[in-house]
C-alpha cells in the first residue's frame, strides 16, 4: 500500500505532466497563430505598387508597411480635399478648423482666397449653397522614396445651389509629409505641403 507522500508525489508529477502538455499546446496555437498572420499580411501586400522618382516601378517584393503606407496616405488626402473644399453655412468654420489639422495654413489659405474672390462663402452664408467634394481614389499618385513625397490627384465637387447642381472637376497637386499624428483631428501623421488647386467645369465625356 502505498503512503501518503507516495500519493502526494503521484498527485504532484501528474498535475506537472499536465502542466507541462497544457504549456506545449498553447505555444503551437500561438505559434501558428503568428504564421497565419505572417501569411495574411503577405498575400495582403502583395498588390502594392510602389514608384521610383524616374517613374518605374518597382518589382514587387513588397512588405506590409508599403501597404499600409500606400493606404493612409490615400486616406489623408481625400480627407485634406474633403474638408478643404466641403462647406455649408453650418460646417463652413468648422471643415477649415479640420483642414488646418491637415494642410499647411499658406495652402489652405491660398486656397479659400479663391473662393472669396469668387464670392463663394458669400452665398454660402446668405444663399444656403452646398458644396461637397471627394477625392477620386484612383487618381491619386504618390511619387518619391523619401520626404516630402509629391502628390497629385483628381476629385469631384458638386455644388447645390437651391436645387441647380454644377459639378466641377478640381485638379490638385503638392507635396506629403510625415508630421506627428494627433487623434482624431490628423489620425495617419501626414501633412500636405504647397497644395495647388485648379478647378473646371466637369465633363461627363471624360470619363
Amino acid at each position: 500500500m502505498k503512503s501518503e507522500s507516495e500519493i502526494l508525489y503521484n498527485q504532484f508529477s501528474r498535475a506537472k505532466q499536465q502542466q507541462k502538455y497544457i504549456w506545449i499546446s498553447s505555444m503551437v496555437f500561438v505559434m501558428g497563430a503568428f504564421i497565419a498572420v505572417l501569411v495574411f499580411l503577405f498575400f495582403w501586400s502583395k498588390n502594392v505598387v510602389v514608384i521610383k522618382e524616374n517613374g518605374q516601378v518597382v518589382s514587387a517584393v513588397v512588405q506590409s508597411r508599403e501597404a499600409t503606407f500606400s493606404a493612409m496616405a490615400k486616406h489623408h488626402l481625400d480627407q485634406a480635399f474633403h474638408f478643404a473644399n466641403s462647406f455649408d453655412r453650418f460646417t463652413y468654420k468648422k471643415n477649415q478648423a479640420k483642414t488646418l489639422f491637415l494642410m499647411d495654413s499658406k495652402s489652405a489659405n491660398r486656397l479659400w482666397s479663391v473662393y472669396e474672390r469668387e464670392g463663394v462663402f458669400a452665398d454660402v452664408l446668405s444663399k444656403g449653397t452646398l458644396y461637397e467634394a471627394r477625392i477620386l481614389p484612383e487618381s491619386i499618385q504618390v511619387v518619391g522614396d523619401q520626404e516630402p513625397y509629391r502628390v497629385q490627384f483628381q476629385g469631384i465637387i458638386k455644388v447645390d445651389d437651391g436645387g441647380f447642381i454644377t459639378t466641377y472637376l478640381a485638379m490638385g497637386k503638392g507635396k506629403l509629409i510625415y508630421y506627428t499624428p494627433s487623434y482624431p483631428e490628423n489620425s495617419t501623421g501626414f501633412f500636405v505641403t504647397d497644395y495647388v488647386q485648379k478647378v473646371k467645369l466637369y465633363d461627363k465625356e471624360q470619363d
